[in-house]
This record gives C-alpha cells, structure tokens and sequence, in this order.
C-alpha cells in the first residue's frame, strides 16, 4: 500500500482532481517531464508539462511484490517530440518514474505534494501510426530483471538509482 496522507486521504474521497507526473530519466536527452492535467504541475522546483504529450498509462498495479511486472505508457506520436524521445538511441532502458497527486483548485498546487506509484525501465518501444498516431512505451520494474537469472547483482550507482544517499555500499563487507 502507497502511503497518504491524513489530507491526501479526504481529498480521494471528496474527489478531488488526480494528476499523472511521470518522469522520464533519457541518458545525453535530460529529464523529460510531463503531465496528463490541462495545466503545468510545479512541485519542489520541478515542473511536469502540459503540452498533451502524455495520452494514457494503463491501469496496472505495482502491489508491493518481488515479482516481475510491466505497465504502458503512450504518448502522442502526431508530436514531433514523442518521435523524439522514441527514435533517440538511449531511450531503450531508461528509467521512468510515475507520481500521482491530489490538485487543491482554490490554492493551485499539490495536496502534501506528489507520491510515487511505480518506476521502472523501458524495455520496448513502438509506434503506432494511423489517425491517432501513438508513441508506446513498456516499461518493466526493478524486478523484471530477475525473471530469468539466479542471482541479483549491483554496484553502487544502480543502487543508488533506487535508494539515493545510501550507504548500502560503504557499509559491505565492513567488520
């Protein structure tokens, strides 16, 4: 369960506006961030734009499990950025991260601000062109990537992807 606040929570059930923030982490491309609201989202300095890029993720849950999973999202490919972003040689396994937040209309901003859903890497990418072209990403969590091997392995910057200013690594091997 994805923690809320005592105000996140009654705003839920007053229903009130939930936003998409999703991040897109594109290695030598920048932070890419968008919104699905009818404005632009700031919180903490970041802004998530409103420029009708992001059309729809599907409706899957991450439930908390060590298991392998995936979710889509889908852009607007009758933008050229959508194209972009999908034909940029190292968009394939970048990271992307998907926020949700409750938008207070009166005072224009985030209740208790933003809380992450799910995150994970691209592992595919398609384009489907006809009279509502899509730009489609799946996007594979931290988990999927021990489906088929043995082991887990990491070094300290794919640690610190998930876990930023962890000492996990300082610590090993310490007696």
């Amino acid at each position: 369960m994805k923690y809320r606040t005592a105000r996140q929570i009654k705003a839920m059930t007053e229903g009130t506006m939930l936003v998409n923030l999703v991040t897109l982490h594109v290695p030598d491309m920048g932070t890419i961030r968008l919104t699905d609201a009818a404005f632009d989202i700031e919180e903490a300095g970041d802004v998530w734009s409103s420029n009708g890029l992001l059309l729809e993720m599907n409706n899957s849950k991450d439930n908390g499990s060590v298991k392998p999973s995936s979710f889509d999202l889908n852009l607007s490919g009758a933008a050229q950025e959508s194209l972009d972003i999908a034909t940029f040689s190292r968009t394939l396994y970048s990271h992307v991260e998907h926020r949700q937040g409750y938008w207070d209309e009166v005072n224009g901003e985030l209740i208790d601000g933003s809380f992450i859903i799910r995150s994970g890497r691209i592992i595919n990418i398609k384009i489907v062109d006809g009279d509502s072209p899509v730009v489609g990403f799946v996007i594979a969590n931290k988990w999927s990537n021990l489906q088929n091997t043995r082991g887990y392995a990491a070094d300290n910057a794919f640690w610190l992807q998930y876990h930023e200013g962890d000492t996990f690594f300082k610590e090993v091997g310490r007696q």
